[in-house]
């Protein structure tokens, strides 16, 4: 989960194309947290059986490969990433 969200997270270069080639709604133009916040407001008609944990757990992560991620324990998503693979 932790790979997985953190690749989902660090789209920006393919979350800022997508949502600025959205025309006529109300995410078009926008970020991750445009849609996030939109999501939110709209929930009973957006999410009906579901809510957003992945896109508020990635939208949560630092950019960086080597930021420390405070939901990774402070570690970098690097370190993360070694410490779950050196145990496979």
């Amino acid at each position: 989960m932790a790979s997985s969200s953190y690749c989902f997270s660090n789209s920006a270069t393919m979350w800022r194309p997508y949502f600025g080639t959205r025309v006529g709604v109300p995410v078009a133009g926008g970020t991750l947290q445009t849609a996030i916040d939109f999501n939110n407001a709209h929930a009973d008609v957006e999410m009906p059986f579901f809510n957003q944990d992945l896109w508020d757990l990635a939208n949560a992560l630092a950019t960086g490969p080597d930021d420390p991620q405070p939901i990774f324990g402070g570690l970098t998503y690097n370190q993360a990433l070694a410490s779950i693979t050196s145990r496979v």
